[in-house]
């Protein structure tokens, strides 16, 4: 949940960038800001982040649904910007709803609820 809300804060500025970029027409340097911003964090932050503490432990059961989940987010997300990486609002919408989903997903597994969902499931 830390992560999520750090990763919040430092993205504004970049919503910030793409949004007064998109609104002047330029859609490319908005999609390439998001973009770059996130290879930026996978290949520099995360492990300048273990190399300051030290290691870190990845709980597979948890990293697999999250990475599905993220490759599938990816994937519609390319889908709809097949249009000349244009977003209609509809889309906007949809993309805004699965991140809503996602941080809810978040906030469940931070708290253990994900564990009482998949037992009382189970039953």
């Amino acid at each position: 949940m830390g992560i999520t809300v750090i990763a919040a804060a430092t993205s504004i500025p970049d919503a910030f960038v793409s949004v007064k970029m998109a609104r002047h027409g330029e859609g490319i340097i908005s999609l390439a800001n998001v973009i770059g911003s996130n290879i930026f964090d996978l290949l520099v932050a995360i492990p300048l982040g273990v190399l300051i503490a030290g290691s870190s432990e990845v709980d597979f059961a948890l990293a697999v649904p999250l990475m599905l989940f993220l490759t599938f987010a990816t994937i519609l997300l390319f889908a709809m910007l097949r249009t000349k990486l244009v977003l209609s609002t509809v889309e906007s919408w949809i993309l805004l709803l699965l991140y809503v989903l996602f941080i809810a997903w978040m906030i469940l597994e931070t708290f253990g609820d994900m564990n009482l969902l998949r037992e009382s499931q189970a039953a």
